[in-house]
Formats: C-alpha cells, sequence, structure tokens
C-alpha cells in the first residue's frame, strides 16, 4: 500500500491543477501509510519476529501493476489517467483485505490504524468539494468507503469475539 499511496502523491505532485491545499488527503494517508508500516516493522523488531516480507499473489500483482503505471506515466504524462490507475490498483489491495478479513476469527487489523486511514481519507473533503479537484474527488471516492468498508468487518470480528 506504501507503493500505491506514493505513486499517488508522485502523479498527483506532477499534476497541472496541483496546489498547496489540495488533495490534502493523498498525502495524509500517504504519511498514514508510513506511520502504520514503521509501527509494524517497530513490533515485529522488538517482538524478535522476522522483517522478511512474504507477498501473495495480490499483493505481487499489485506491485507489478504499480511498475506499470509508472511507466506508462513516464511514457505518457497522463497524469489523470495513472492516478485513476493507482487508485483502482490500491482499491483491488482493500479488497484483498476484505476478503481477508470476512474468513477471520481473530482481529488480523488493527482498528485505530483504519480509523485514522478514514479520517486522512476524509480530509479530502475539502479540496474535492470546495477546490473541485478532480484528483481528490477520485481519492474521496476511492478511500472513505473501501475504508469504512475494513472498519464495520474488524468491528463485526470484535463484537464476535466478544460474544
Amino acid at each position: 500500500m506504501m507503493v500505491m499511496m506514493g505513486l499517488s502523491v508522485w502523479t498527483y505532485a506532477h499534476s497541472p491543477s496541483k496546489s498547496l491545499t489540495a488533495n490534502v488527503g493523498i498525502i495524509a494517508g500517504a504519511v498514514n501509510v508510513f506511520i502504520i508500516l514503521t509501527g509494524v516493522v517497530w513490533m515485529n523488531i522488538h517482538r524478535g519476529m522476522s522483517l522478511r516480507a512474504a507477498f501473495d499473489l495480490v499483493q505481487i500483482l499489485c506491485l507489478l501493476g504499480g511498475v506499470g503505471v509508472f511507466v506508462f506515466w513516464v511514457v505518457t504524462e497522463s497524469h489523470l489517467i495513472s492516478y485513476i490507475a493507482i487508485q483502482a490498483i490500491a482499491l483491488l489491495a482493500y479488497a484483498a483485505t476484505v476478503n481477508k478479513l470476512r474468513k477471520a476469527h481473530t482481529i488480523t487489523e488493527p482498528l485505530l490504524f483504519w480509523i485514522a486511514m478514514l479520517v486522512a481519507g476524509l480530509s479530502a473533503i475539502y479540496p474535492a468539494v470546495v477546490r473541485q479537484d478532480v484528483f481528490a474527488t477520485i481519492y474521496l471516492i476511492r478511500a472513505v468507503p473501501s475504508t469504512g468498508v475494513v472498519i464495520y468487518l474488524i468491528w463485526k470480528i470484535q463484537r464476535r469475539m466478544r460474544l
């Protein structure tokens, strides 16, 4: 997810319609994912666990898709199409998380981090509505519902565990 968020920020930063206040949501989301990644790495180091990464098929496809989007963007300089493709890849990554949560009997994702992701996504409302920023609107449409579904599923697992 960090790769997709980084690509989103990068394609937006090279967009001719960029501004300081526009698309604050994607920047907040990227910062949030970086903080989560740092926390996971820190916890694994302190628990004596390996930092070896094991990628499943969806993660590999998302990374390859990210490389493909990057190459497409460098060749065509089409910021909007590249940005839409990156958001579609991020949605695919969310779908894998949703599928994992639907099958989970215990909590596999920290709720607080996902709530922070939702808040980051909601911060795109201002540029999407007030500035009518297309990039912020696309991010908002992708980030808020998908994150909301993940939060709901985590809440549902927590509730089931308490019963």
